[in-house]
């Protein structure tokens, strides 16, 4: 199967020890899309992420309870698309995100607790969506003044002068 739809098990707390040991007996290496939207209990990802070699879509929208993504994220290299839309407790996206060249997609609205994102972000060069709106708590951006493709749809009030700053890297002001 190329396409793995766990979505809406709203008692799912972590898929980690399943998957870890289906990966490493590489029985899912062919799989290009992981659905987990609506899991709202959902805690833990698989921690070898980056053993999903033809991985192309992750949807982990209306994950509430979901507070950090693995690092291996960024190993991951066939990802196009990450939907991390309403995971109001996601706090960081890893640095390792850097390191998904192919990503084109990456859907960060209604992450309220979402703080910054990380500089090596900048690296993204197929990115072409970037969606932060109603990332309430967000403080810093990175410079992403070489992405003249990027479509940020709205950006929260507190860091639109980051947009008209040429989307140079900015540290949310207080007020």
């Amino acid at each position: 199967a190329t396409r793995f739809d766990l979505s809406n098990n709203a008692c799912l707390t972590s898929i980690q020890q399943p998957f870890d040991e289906l990966l490493e007996d590489h029985r899912l290496t062919e799989l290009q899309e992981l659905d987990l939207s609506s899991c709202t209990e959902l805690v833990a990802l698989p921690t070898r992420l980056d053993l999903m070699s033809s991985l192309q879509t992750l949807i982990l929208a209306y994950c509430a309870s979901l507070k950090e993504l693995p690092s291996s994220l960024g190993g991951a290299s066939n990802l196009v698309r990450i939907d991390l839309e309403y995971c109001g407790n996601l706090r960081s996206i890893p640095t390792s995100c850097g390191q998904l060249s192919r990503l084109e997609d990456l859907d960060l609205e209604q992450c309220h607790s979402l703080i910054a994102l990380p500089s090596s972000m900048a690296k993204l060069a197929s990115l072409k969506k970037l969606m932060v709106w109603g990332c309430t708590a967000l403080r810093a951006m990175p410079d992403l003044s070489g992405m003249t493709l990027l479509d940020l749809g709205a950006l929260p009030e507190e860091i639109a002068k980051w947009e008209q700053g040429g989307r140079k890297e900015c540290e949310r002001l207080f007020r």
